[in-house]
């Protein structure tokens, strides 16, 4: 990308129609706005479109993609990662059913305070997705329903107090609801996704109440194979034997 770029003539005569990879098209541009991408309001982005603005450290809003297709897109992950000055997200319409890798989405955002978004997934990928974003304190418009992959490094550095996955299903995930996933957030309400079918690990969680950990024993689903679930001493000590028994009746 051309880091001194503040705009870039002809973009609203550009036809992306046959266009089948937009991947890190304008990654690294960090001079680039908002404004001057709001000719690019009615995009339809290909399957393609990875780390699209990747490192563009000027935009704050992303108000030019409110209204973009992006219903045949697959790989979206890093679509905003390290955007600095990013504040207000509005991408509440899009429909990213077909999306199986939203990783890292909106990683280090630093400055977001505002993410609206409904997103319903498709067994996608959300590592990392608002992981960084250390000014957001509150996630009460970012609604995820749908079949999740992974939510490991999910929120790690997020402020907000309360985090609301619940509308996510983990039946077919891989990988562990997170070593990491809450790691130096403030995180103290949280309601996990349902149908929980992996190894969970939150030892390194200081801030969870006990209602959020007896709701992710809720979560758990019955299994026939030993799955692991480590917590800090400090955690345990906490639960009551009916409370461990929750996860310990469900194998």
């Amino acid at each position: 990308g051309n880091e001194k770029l503040p705009e870039i003539q002809g973009l609203n005569t550009l036809d992306i129609s046959e266009v089948t990879d937009m991947t890190a098209l304008f990654t690294n541009c960090k001079s680039l706005t908002s404004d001057a991408l709001a000719c690019t309001a009615n995009w339809k982005l290909p399957s393609k479109s990875q780390s699209l603005f990747m490192g563009c450290e000027s935009l704050t809003t992303a108000n030019f993609a409110s209204n973009w297709d992006v219903s045949d897109v697959i790989y979206m992950k890093q679509l905003f990662y390290g955007c600095k000055q990013l504040t207000q997200v509005n991408l509440s319409k899009w429909n990213v059913s077909k999306a199986l890798e939203l990783q890292n989405m909106f990683d280090g955002c630093g400055k977001l305070t505002e993410l609206k978004i409904n997103f319903t997934v498709n067994n996608a990928n959300l590592n990392a997705f608002i992981s960084g974003c250390s000014s957001l304190t509150d996630t009460s418009n970012m609604v995820l329903s749908g079949t999740t992959s992974d939510i490991n490094y999910f929120a790690y550095g997020v402020p907000t107090t309360t985090l609301d996955l619940s509308g996510l299903d983990m039946s077919a995930a891989t990988n562990a609801i997170g070593i990491y996933t809450f790691i130096n957030s403030k995180i103290t309400e949280f309601y996990p996704p349902t149908n929980i079918n992996v190894n969970i690990d939150i030892r390194h969680t200081t801030t969870l109440s006990t209602d959020s950990i007896v709701r992710i024993f809720n979560s758990i689903m019955t299994t026939t194979e030993t799955k692991t679930i480590i917590l800090s001493n400090g955690t345990l000590n906490k639960l009551t034997e009916e409370q461990i028994a929750i996860a310990t009746n469900k194998g």
